[in-house]
């Protein structure tokens, strides 16, 4: 009884010790991603169109820490910034908000490829994830790590997509259709724009 008591505690320290970990990375991540989004004030963040060319592919996730729910959502545009793909995708057993944000680059880069949609810049306001992605070398080892490198070898082996950063507020209309997937019960895709996004597609195409 004594042997089987104290295996029962070592489980439970090993589950709190990997929670506490789980909540230290959200807590990074969340304040890493905030600090980003607010620039300097002599420094605008808007969307910029891609070169002649190249496509740019915008990505954005969103979650609930309380529910462990969230959504994805990507769009896919030319150098006119006009809209040729997109998708909103319901999310459920997040463990972080970088859980939604590299989930949701894997679905975009998975649809560009079934899509023939490149070359293209995949585009995230998710500094880390970025950071992850194009220092990508050998195994990750962290929590995550699995899916960073299902989507960096993916990328190698795909080549034509290239990884960048850009601010919150150039990234409008990839976390509209973030919070939009929220709403949804099943993955949505989109090959012209929808209602919902028309202002959000507006609002960044004077930035062409």
């Amino acid at each position: 009884m004594r042997e089987c008591g104290t295996k029962k505690t070592l489980l439970l320290v090993k589950l709190a010790s990997f929670l506490h970990h789980v909540r230290l990375q959200e807590f990074r991540f969340h304040n890493m991603k905030q600090t980003h989004s607010h620039p300097s004030r002599a420094r605008v963040v808007r969307w910029c169109a891609p070169a002649a060319g190249f496509l740019k592919i915008n990505v954005d996730g969103s979650f609930n820490h309380i529910t462990r729910k969230g959504g994805l959502g990507f769009v896919v545009r030319n150098e006119l910034g006009h809209m040729l793909a997109g998708g909103a995708c319901p999310l459920s057993g997040l463990i972080s908000p970088e859980h939604a944000e590299i989930l949701a680059c894997k679905r975009a880069v998975e649809f560009a490829a079934d899509h023939a949609l490149i070359p293209a810049v995949l585009e995230t306001d998710a500094s880390e994830v970025k950071r992850q992605l194009t220092q990508h070398i050998s195994s990750n080892t962290s929590v995550l790590g699995r899916i960073y490198d299902d989507v960096g070898n993916f990328l190698e082996t795909l080549m034509g997509i290239s990884v960048s950063y850009v601010g919150r507020k150039g990234n409008l209309v990839a976390h509209t259709l973030a919070a939009h997937a929220c709403t949804l019960r099943q993955d949505s895709f989109y090959f012209s724009t929808p209602a919902f996004l028309q202002s959000a597609i507006a609002a960044e195409f004077c930035n062409v």
